[in-house]
């Protein structure tokens, strides 16, 4: 395109939110992206797998994101909504989240929760986190 230079990069709008979302909510995994994408040819990416499945994923050049459910420990998945539930059950602490967020993407706050409510209603506890 006219005017811009070869190492001009053009992110959308979407996605220039996520990150801004991702930098307040994973403050650590921002750094560690910001520190992996400039490291240019030497940035690498691990990911815990069966020599199957990386074979696949070397031949396909894809990464599938898979059920939770059928992961070798999932525990943690449910460790997580654990700690998601404690947090949203504090009328304060949801308030100041949906403030934040909605800052960023005004309702997502609102979206979000709904949706990992509707998604969860039948999780670990059974709980919404919009409760």
């Amino acid at each position: 395109m006219a005017g811009e230079t070869k190492d001009e990069v053009v992110i959308p709008d979407s996605v220039r939110v996520a990150m801004q979302l991702e930098s307040i909510f994973m403050p650590r995994a921002t750094k560690h992206r910001q520190k992996l994408y400039a490291g240019g040819d030497s940035a690498r990416f691990v990911h815990y797998t069966s020599a199957e499945v990386a074979l696949g994923i070397i031949k396909s050049k894809r990464i599938w994101m898979r059920n939770t459910t059928c992961m070798s420990d999932y525990r943690e998945v449910h460790q997580g909504f654990s700690i998601f539930q404690k947090f949203f059950s504090d009328v304060s602490k949801r308030q100041a989240f949906t403030q934040a967020v909605d800052e960023c993407a005004p309702g997502a706050a609102s979206e979000a929760i709904g949706l990992f409510d509707k998604l969860w209603t039948a999780g670990p506890s059974g709980m919404p986190l919009n409760t």
